[in-house]
């Protein structure tokens, strides 16, 4: 395959994200990296979002494992299959297409993003690879040196139907973290302070600041696309300082609904028609619902205590292959009706 039908594909793979993109509850609500309970109240007038890096610990090989298998799904196999001969491709792929997409579409190419460094750090790990390797080419230069644009491709500046998307990015922000803190061959110098979101509510004083400018006034946070962070420092503290400014409009959000009883703001690059905005908010309605609905499937997925164990068709595959022993004796089917009524009644739990 080549660069241009590897382009091509990936797109047509970018865009059908929300109907194949197997999300996994520990993709978005937090679970893996929010240390305070993300989207707990914590005041009368907050709603935090920000979580603590002091309680966030490493992933280990198992469950980086675990993660892998829950997200696999038709895109990430398809980077996967290919990303050796066209990552960056695919790289670019994710920002220009990304960026033709309504920002509400664009929460699911963060998640992808996401998938892809949990996948290939998984690699790394299970092969012992070290800085030199591929994989670590593609995670050191290309992805974790993007984390800030892929978030503002999300949570693009005066949009602000976009910060719908804010929970769950801020989320994928911590997963990343301590997704990070297992690097292979790197080491996180970093203080919690530096990569803890800050703690804002409608009293607050940056937030008072901001009702006071009219809001197309209003100084967004945005990365030129010339800019690449230096190393994965800088990446996260860029990616911490973009995830603030808008933490501070999701409360003018919140302030102006409160102080005007209505919320009025609209988008100051916003062409669209409302009958398009309401096809675009039905449209974003209906993605939620069907994530929200393969995360509760995937809630009903068993994992394997270990790899020694055999599901029903491998454990006949086994049983049926042993043709040298000799017939069971009485005290082997009592053994195996004893161990027959245990597992039946294990089901009754």
């Amino acid at each position: 395959m080549d660069s241009f039908e590897a382009r091509l594909q990936f797109i047509q793979v970018i865009k059908n994200l929300q109907k194949s993109l197997n999300v996994s509850k520990e993709d978005t609500d937090g679970t893996l990296g929010i240390g305070l309970g993300s989207g707990q109240s914590s005041g009368a007038n907050s709603v935090s979002h920000s979580g603590s890096y002091s309680n966030i610990q490493e992933l280990d090989d198992t469950t980086i494992g675990t993660q892998v298998s829950k997200s696999m799904s038709d895109p990430l196999q398809f980077y996967l299959k290919h990303y050796a001969h066209h990552y960056e491709d695919f790289h670019q792929c994710l920002f220009d297409t990304g960026l033709k997409m309504d920002p509400l579409h664009r929460l699911n190419i963060v998640i992808f993003y996401y998938q892809i460094i949990l996948a290939l750090v998984a690699e790394m790990k299970k092969r012992k690879l070290d800085t030199s390797s591929l994989q670590a080419t593609v995670v050191y230069e290309h992805l974790i040196p993007s984390m800030p644009r892929i978030f503002e491709i999300c949570l693009p500046k005066d949009d602000w139907k976009a910060l719908s998307n804010l929970k769950s990015c801020t989320d994928i922000y911590y997963n990343l973290l301590r997704l990070l803190k297992t690097l292979p061959g790197y080491q996180l110098e970093m203080s919690p302070e530096e990569m803890t979101l800050s703690e804002y509510t409608m009293d607050s004083e940056e937030v008072i600041q901001a009702m006071t400018q009219p809001t197309s006034e209003l100084d967004w946070k945005t990365i030129a696309n010339d800019d690449k962070p230096q190393n994965v420092s800088q990446s996260i503290l860029w990616t911490r300082e973009l995830l603030n400014d808008r933490m501070i409009k999701k409360y003018v959000v919140f302030k102006t609904f409160v102080t005007n009883g209505v919320c009025n703001l609209k988008n100051s690059h916003n062409s669209s028609t409302s009958n398009n905005n309401v096809s675009n908010i039905l449209h974003r309605m209906e993605n939620d619902r069907e994530r929200h609905k393969r995360q509760k499937e995937n809630n009903w997925v068993v994992e394997r205590v270990s790899q020694s164990m055999l599901d029903e068709n491998e454990f006949k595959a086994a049983w049926n292959s042993i043709t040298s022993l000799p017939s069971l004796s009485r005290s082997d089917q009592k053994d195996i009706r004893q161990l027959h009524t245990i597992a039946r009644g294990s089901y009754l739990i």
